[in-house]
Parts: C-alpha cells; sequence; structure tokens
C-alpha cells in the first residue's frame, strides 16, 4: 500500500534543475499544489522569489535552475563557482545547505550528456545528505529518459515510448497530459516500480538510497541497450525517487518500491 505523507516534515529540500520550464513547473505542482510545503525558485540570473508560503516553517524546497543544462557542468571545475553564488552568497539565510538534502534532476539527453560524464556524476552525487568523499558539496543525481516529460506520461501510465525529447515534448501537449492531480502521485509510483522491476529486473531497497550509484548505473545501462538497439528509451522519470528518499512517500511493506 502507498502512503502519501503530506504532513511530513523534510526540513530544506533543495532541486538542481537543467530547465527553466518543465522542471520548476513539475516540481512547484508536486510541493506547492498538492504537499502545501514553502517553495522557493531561484533563477541564476535574479532574487529568490518565495512562490508559496505555508505554516510549516519546518519545511523548505528550493528549486535552483542552472544555466549550462549540460551535466558535465556539474562534475567540472566550474560547479565551485556555482556553489560558491547559489549555496553561500543567495541562500544564505534562507536554508542551511549542508544539511539540506539535494537532487540534481536532469535529462539523459544522449546529443548533450555522454555516458562517461552521466557515470561519473552519478558516482559522485549517489546520496542527497552526503558527499560521496564526505569533502564536497553532496547531492542525489536524478535522470528522466529521456526527459522530464517522461513524469507526465508515468503519471498517465501512458506507455510510450521516444526516440528524443523534442518527440515526447510534443507528444505530451498535444495529448494535454501536463494536468496533473492527486492520483499522479500514485500513478507515477507505481509506474516507476512497473518499469524498473518488469523492464529492467531491478529491485530497489531502502539501503539503495544510501549510495544509489549502483542502481543509477543499472537503469542507465538497461536504458542505453534498449535505445541502442530500438532508437527509443523506455519512457521513464526517476524524479519520485526523491519523494522516496524524503519519506513523502512511504510503503506499508519492507521493500521501498513494491505494491
Amino acid at each position: 500500500m502507498i502512503n502519501i505523507n503530506k504532513n511530513k516534515n523534510i526540513g530544506s529540500v533543495i532541486y538542481i534543475v537543467e530547465g527553466r520550464e518543465e522542471e520548476p513547473r513539475i516540481i512547484r505542482e508536486f510541493y506547492k499544489t498538492f504537499l502545501g510545503y514553502n517553495v522557493y525558485q531561484l533563477n541564476r540570473e535574479d532574487d529568490i522569489e518565495m512562490l508559496k508560503k505555508e505554516n510549516n516553517k519546518y519545511s523548505k524546497v528550493i528549486i535552483v535552475t542552472i544555466n549550462k543544462p549540460q551535466i558535465k557542468e556539474i562534475i567540472s571545475d566550474n560547479i565551485d563557482k556555482f556553489y560558491q553564488e547559489v549555496f553561500i552568497n543567495k541562500l544564505n539565510g534562507i536554508v542551511d545547505t549542508e544539511s539540506s538534502a539535494i537532487y540534481y534532476i536532469f535529462d539523459r539527453d544522449d546529443k548533450s550528456n555522454t555516458k562517461e560524464d552521466i557515470e561519473k556524476a552519478m558516482n559522485k552525487y549517489n546520496n542527497s545528505r552526503e558527499s560521496s568523499d564526505y569533502n564536497s558539496v553532496h547531492g542525489l543525481l536524478l535522470l528522466s529518459y529521456p526527459c522530464i516529460e517522461s513524469l507526465y506520461l508515468n503519471c498517465y501510465k501512458d506507455k510510450s515510448s521516444f526516440s528524443s525529447s523534442k518527440e515526447i515534448k510534443r507528444y505530451a501537449r498535444e495529448n494535454r497530459l501536463k494536468k496533473l492531480n492527486d492520483k499522479s502521485f500514485e500513478n507515477a509510483i507505481k509506474e516507476m516500480d512497473r518499469i524498473i522491476k518488469t523492464k529492467f529486473d531491478i529491485q530497489i531497497s531502502p539501503s539503495d538510497l544510501d549510495a544509489f550509484e549502483k542502481v543509477n548505473i543499472e537503469i542507465l545501462d538497461k536504458e542505453d541497450k534498449i535505445y541502442n538497439y530500438y532508437h527509443k528509451y523506455v519512457t521513464l522519470s526517476l524524479f519520485m525517487i526523491s519523494l522516496l528518499d524524503l519519506e513523502i512517500i512511504t510503503f506499508s511493506k519492507e521493500k521501498i518500491i513494491d505494491y
């Protein structure tokens, strides 16, 4: 049985996203509309903006857009400058970034992200609250295949597959799949479960969230093999892993993904 814990105190949560439109829109939709948390958004060149204020002072969600959408940016030397500008200069006083859960939401775009860069990022960002070397900024990288619009299809249990971001964006728009509701939570988690277990033969346990790189790379390998053979990805967004990690979504059984 799936439980959605709308009153869960989650502390401060930071989402670093590559897109300026759909990624922030989806995160706002879940946290602002359905869950009722304090939500802020920071575009790199703008001041931080509060989008919704709720009484739960212990829970804050911050959405930060990154200028360059390539995954190599979060493993390059430029990331130190980004952390200084955003984490220290702009978020200081709003959240304690060291104790925040951090998620990097990116697309599996074979045109701009090499597999080598993705694997490096998965090994580096494998835990939302601790860094892999206990010395650098922490975070958990979560991909969408081929892009974030996959979450809309997962929410509608639409099993269509696509070869590019352009295709799925057009499909989601033409089929009006962007309107979400409370049922979307349950649909999205069940669809993610179905794909990971039946398509990829992977089981996720609670301990995997402490070091998610193994599962992350397994999913990447399976998706890339399918893409190389069929020239289409299995439509899947791992965004919902962040809600599992924060225990906003929980299960009555011991396995993290099981219904």
